[in-house]
Protein backbone atom coordinates (compact mmCIF):
# COMPACT_ATOMS: atom_id res chain seq x y z
CA UNK A 1 0.00 0.00 0.00
CA UNK A 2 0.91 3.68 -0.68
CA UNK A 3 1.79 5.74 2.02
CA UNK A 4 -1.57 8.65 2.09
CA UNK A 5 -0.46 12.00 0.33
CA UNK A 6 -0.14 14.88 3.30
CA UNK A 7 -0.50 17.97 1.94
CA UNK A 8 2.26 20.59 2.53
CA UNK A 9 -0.74 22.79 4.36
CA UNK A 10 -1.53 20.63 6.79
CA UNK A 11 1.71 19.30 7.37
CA UNK A 12 2.83 22.27 8.31
CA UNK A 13 0.19 23.06 10.57
CA UNK A 14 0.51 20.06 12.12
CA UNK A 15 4.46 20.07 12.88
CA UNK A 16 2.96 23.42 15.38
CA UNK A 17 0.87 21.04 16.66
CA UNK A 18 3.98 18.60 16.94
CA UNK A 19 5.57 21.08 18.94
CA UNK A 20 3.69 22.20 21.28
CA UNK A 21 2.11 17.89 21.85
CA UNK A 22 6.02 16.96 22.53
CA UNK A 23 5.65 14.47 19.25
CA UNK A 24 9.18 15.77 18.13
CA UNK A 25 12.07 13.39 19.75
CA UNK A 26 15.91 13.86 19.20
CA UNK A 27 17.52 10.60 18.34
CA UNK A 28 21.46 10.42 19.07
CA UNK A 29 24.01 9.03 15.85
CA UNK A 30 27.41 8.07 16.64
CA UNK A 31 30.08 9.06 14.98
CA UNK A 32 33.03 7.07 14.84
CA UNK A 33 36.72 8.09 14.41
CA UNK A 34 38.32 6.04 11.95
CA UNK A 35 41.27 5.20 12.92
CA UNK A 36 40.62 3.49 16.15
CA UNK A 37 36.69 3.23 15.95
CA UNK A 38 35.91 5.20 19.26
CA UNK A 39 32.86 7.96 19.17
CA UNK A 40 33.83 11.44 19.36
CA UNK A 41 30.66 12.81 18.77
CA UNK A 42 27.17 12.06 18.61
CA UNK A 43 24.80 14.15 16.20
CA UNK A 44 21.26 15.30 17.57
CA UNK A 45 18.85 14.04 14.82
CA UNK A 46 15.01 15.45 15.41
CA UNK A 47 12.20 12.64 14.34
CA UNK A 48 8.73 13.62 14.07
CA UNK A 49 6.13 10.50 14.89
CA UNK A 50 2.77 11.68 13.76
CA UNK A 51 0.32 10.54 15.45
CA UNK A 52 -1.69 10.08 12.35
CA UNK A 53 0.68 9.21 9.54
CA UNK A 54 3.39 7.97 11.80
CA UNK A 55 6.91 8.54 11.68
CA UNK A 56 7.23 11.78 9.24
CA UNK A 57 11.09 11.68 7.48
CA UNK A 58 12.74 15.04 8.54
CA UNK A 59 13.11 15.24 4.71
CA UNK A 60 9.65 16.87 4.26
CA UNK A 61 9.36 18.71 7.42
CA UNK A 62 12.75 20.50 8.23
CA UNK A 63 12.37 21.92 4.50
CA UNK A 64 9.02 23.44 5.71
CA UNK A 65 10.10 24.50 9.18
CA UNK A 66 12.73 26.73 7.19
CA UNK A 67 10.68 28.89 5.24
CA UNK A 68 8.45 29.59 8.24
CA UNK A 69 9.16 30.74 11.96
CA UNK A 70 8.98 27.25 13.33
CA UNK A 71 12.80 26.25 12.53
CA UNK A 72 13.59 28.54 15.57
CA UNK A 73 11.60 26.57 18.24
CA UNK A 74 12.43 23.40 16.58
CA UNK A 75 16.45 24.25 16.88
CA UNK A 76 15.76 25.54 20.06
CA UNK A 77 14.19 22.46 20.96
CA UNK A 78 16.72 20.15 19.50
CA UNK A 79 19.59 21.92 21.77
CA UNK A 80 17.66 21.87 24.85
CA UNK A 81 17.19 18.73 24.52
CA UNK A 82 20.12 17.15 22.94
CA UNK A 83 22.83 19.44 25.64
CA UNK A 84 20.25 17.94 28.35
CA UNK A 85 20.27 14.03 27.08
CA UNK A 86 24.12 14.10 26.56
CA UNK A 87 25.25 15.89 30.09
CA UNK A 88 22.68 13.12 32.14
CA UNK A 89 23.89 9.84 29.59
CA UNK A 90 26.94 10.77 27.95
CA UNK A 91 30.71 10.31 28.23
CA UNK A 92 32.24 13.99 29.52
CA UNK A 93 34.44 13.50 26.29
CA UNK A 94 32.28 13.15 23.58
CA UNK A 95 30.82 16.18 21.80
CA UNK A 96 27.60 16.82 20.77
CA UNK A 97 26.89 18.15 16.71
CA UNK A 98 23.29 20.18 16.14
CA UNK A 99 22.67 21.18 12.41
CA UNK A 100 21.47 24.45 11.88
CA UNK A 101 19.42 25.93 9.19
CA UNK A 102 21.02 29.16 7.16
CA UNK A 103 17.73 30.85 8.52
CA UNK A 104 19.23 30.40 12.55
CA UNK A 105 22.40 31.94 10.96
CA UNK A 106 20.87 34.59 9.48
CA UNK A 107 19.36 35.56 13.05
CA UNK A 108 20.82 37.94 14.55
CA UNK A 109 19.59 36.71 18.09
CA UNK A 110 20.64 33.00 17.46
CA UNK A 111 24.00 33.22 18.92
CA UNK A 112 22.65 34.64 22.05
CA UNK A 113 19.97 32.10 22.20
CA UNK A 114 22.66 29.31 21.60
CA UNK A 115 24.89 31.02 24.66
CA UNK A 116 21.45 30.52 26.71
CA UNK A 117 20.66 27.34 26.42
CA UNK A 118 24.16 26.24 26.94
CA UNK A 119 24.20 28.24 30.29
CA UNK A 120 20.66 26.88 31.46
CA UNK A 121 21.78 23.16 30.90
CA UNK A 122 25.38 23.36 31.85
CA UNK A 123 26.61 22.12 28.60
CA UNK A 124 30.31 23.53 28.00
CA UNK A 125 30.40 25.47 24.62
CA UNK A 126 33.93 23.28 24.10
CA UNK A 127 31.67 20.15 23.57
CA UNK A 128 29.65 21.78 20.98
CA UNK A 129 29.43 21.43 17.12
CA UNK A 130 27.00 23.31 15.00
CA UNK A 131 26.87 21.80 11.51
CA UNK A 132 25.77 24.13 8.98
CA UNK A 133 25.45 23.26 4.99
CA UNK A 134 27.96 25.35 2.16
CA UNK A 135 24.90 27.06 1.18
CA UNK A 136 24.27 28.87 4.73
CA UNK A 137 27.88 29.74 5.29
CA UNK A 138 27.46 31.49 1.67
CA UNK A 139 24.19 32.58 1.09
CA UNK A 140 23.87 35.64 3.13
CA UNK A 141 27.63 35.78 3.98
CA UNK A 142 27.72 39.09 6.25
CA UNK A 143 25.09 38.11 8.59
CA UNK A 144 26.07 34.22 9.27
CA UNK A 145 30.25 35.20 9.67
CA UNK A 146 28.80 37.87 12.68
CA UNK A 147 26.92 34.79 14.02
CA UNK A 148 29.78 32.28 13.13
CA UNK A 149 32.55 34.63 14.70
CA UNK A 150 29.97 35.02 18.08
CA UNK A 151 29.86 31.07 18.49
CA UNK A 152 33.53 30.33 17.68
CA UNK A 153 34.50 33.02 20.48
CA UNK A 154 32.44 31.06 22.64
CA UNK A 155 34.70 27.95 21.87
CA UNK A 156 31.69 26.33 19.93
CA UNK A 157 32.81 24.25 16.88
CA UNK A 158 31.74 25.21 13.00
CA UNK A 159 31.10 22.37 10.99
CA UNK A 160 30.37 21.83 7.46
CA UNK A 161 27.89 19.34 6.54
CA UNK A 162 27.50 18.29 2.98
CA UNK A 163 30.12 19.55 1.09
CA UNK A 164 30.29 18.93 -2.07
CA UNK A 165 26.44 19.47 -3.07
CA UNK A 166 27.37 22.45 -5.65
CA UNK A 167 27.11 25.11 -3.74
CA UNK A 168 30.57 26.30 -3.72
CA UNK A 169 34.33 25.70 -4.38
CA UNK A 170 37.26 24.34 -2.77
CA UNK A 171 38.02 28.30 -3.15
CA UNK A 172 35.35 28.98 -1.34
CA UNK A 173 35.81 27.15 1.06
CA UNK A 174 39.39 27.97 2.28
CA UNK A 175 37.36 31.34 3.05
CA UNK A 176 35.37 30.61 5.38
CA UNK A 177 35.92 30.02 9.15
CA UNK A 178 35.24 26.54 10.37
CA UNK A 179 36.89 23.75 11.90
CA UNK A 180 35.62 20.99 10.44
Amino acid sequence: LKAPQRGRLNLLSDLSEALSGHQLHIHFQPQLKMSNGTVETVEALIRWNHPTHGAIPPSEFIGLAEQTDLIGPITELVLRVATKGLLTAGDPNVKLAVNVSARSLEDPYFASQVFTILAETGFPSSRLELEVTERALVSNAERTTYTIDRLREAGIRIAIDDFGVGYSSYQTLRMLDVDR
